[in-house]
């Protein structure tokens, strides 16, 4: 069916992070879910850190008003008492700070990255 939204979310649990891959885009609500679900596998395996992969996400199906309701909806849900430290891994070209800006503003440690590598060196600090 031509015009409908699909996407594919993948939980990977590593030694000291857990790790979502998104592939594609449908909404800012199963994204919400998504950040939900990854919360409570954080408190059941007792996870501190958290990467988000979004290479394989269409930025241009993401409005600018989702972004902003996602950067609110991770400061509110791993910021205190959680604070479970978040790198998100996205093409730099796609990286404008704006959600990021905002769940930082409101007390979540969250920092982009292009490489993975550089990622894992900052929430391994």
């Amino acid at each position: 069916m031509s015009g409908v939204l699909s996407s594919d979310i993948i939980y990977e649990e590593n030694e000291n992070y857990l790790q979502i891959r998104y592939r594609g885009y449908k909404n800012i609500e199963e994204f919400f879910d998504s950040l939900e679900k990854a919360l409570d596998i954080c408190k059941k395996r007792k996870y501190s850190n958290l990467i988000l992969d979004l290479f394989d996400v269409d930025f241009s199906k993401i409005q600018e008003m989702d972004r902003f309701y996602a950067g609110e909806k991770i400061a509110y849900l791993f910021n205190k008492p959680n604070l479970i430290k978040i790198a998100v891994l996205a093409p730099k070209e796609n990286q404008d700070k704006f959600a990021e800006n905002v769940a930082a503003n409101r007390g979540a440690i969250l920092k982009a990255f292009s490489d993975k590598n550089d990622a894992l060196d900052w929430i391994n600090k």
